[in-house]
């Protein structure tokens, strides 16, 4: 009997340290629920001031004129989708005219030039509108450097045409190509100044540093928004820096994407 009950002793003092184990690990879990918990707190916390920073940074953009900088950003749209545009659909040109390829008298370069004269097409329809919404809703009164537009038009044609060759020849051999245009041009929309002001003007501040300004500005996107945006909102020529810059872009784009595509036209029906 004596040994009956010192073995119950035993088997009672160890279900009691079971128990006690049992209720710490408990406490260790439920502490760790609630570190975890605050770390997801404070995480969403800290992305929620990030975006109402960015946010703040967006509309300190648009402060003292919000209709001037409405335009301001429908300019960047408007040019940046006549780029865009452009270079999407002559990427994949060739590939969508497999017939027309296959024809030996039909001018091959012709099909990314076509793309551009269309997408030139709906430019001009929404550049008439945005001109029509500053004068006739918005009371811009236009200076006459607003006739520098149709040559800051047609240079911006000619840098479609000379990388829609170059994107239309590969194209042709790399299948992927429509995806990293695609990828590119998103980008580009950062990298250029659509819905920024990338210099000081007219008491907006730019958030590009000045020491970085020269890197920036040799970005083709960029250089034609600044020729744009002065003819149209400032009121000011764009400046002959820009054009030559552009001109030279333009040159060199031309001459090196039509001497590729010529080059490899007669070899795009195997790849089709």
């Amino acid at each position: 009997a004596p040994s009956i009950l010192w073995w119950r002793c035993q088997s009672a003092a160890k279900k009691k340290k079971v128990a006690k184990k049992k209720v710490a690990k408990k406490k260790v879990v439920k502490k760790k629920k609630a570190g975890g918990k605050k770390k997801a707190a404070a995480s969403q916390k800290a992305t929620e001031v990030d975006f109402e920073k960015a946010e703040a940074a967006r509309l300190r953009q648009a402060q003292g004129d919000p209709y001037g900088f409405i335009v301001y950003l429908s300019i960047g749209v408007l040019a940046l989708r006549f780029l865009d545009g452009s270079l999407s659909q002559a990427s994949v040109c060739v590939r969508n005219s497999a017939g027309l390829v296959h024809s030996v008298f039909f001018p091959k370069a012709m099909l990314p030039i076509a793309v551009c004269f269309s997408r030139l097409y709906d430019f001009l329809w929404g550049l008439a509108i945005l001109l029509g919404v500053m004068w006739l809703g918005l009371g811009y009164t236009f200076t006459p450097q607003i006739l520098w537009l149709p040559l800051i038009v047609l240079v911006q044609l000619l840098l479609c045409v000379g990388f829609s060759f170059i994107v239309a020849y590969l194209g042709v051999i790399f299948a992927d190509t429509q995806n990293v245009v695609a990828i590119g041009t998103r980008l580009l929309f950062f990298l250029s100044p659509v819905f920024y002001f990338a210099r000081s003007h007219d008491g907006h501040v730019g958030i590009v540093p000045e020491e970085y300004l020269f890197i920036y500005d040799l970005n083709p996107l960029t250089r034609l928004l600044y020729a744009y945006r002065d003819a149209m909102l400032w009121g000011s020529a764009p400046t002959t820096e820009t054009f030559s810059y552009l001109g030279g872009i333009v040159v060199l784009a031309l001459i090196v994407g039509f001497w590729l595509f010529s080059r490899a036209e007669g070899r795009f029906a195997k790849y089709l």
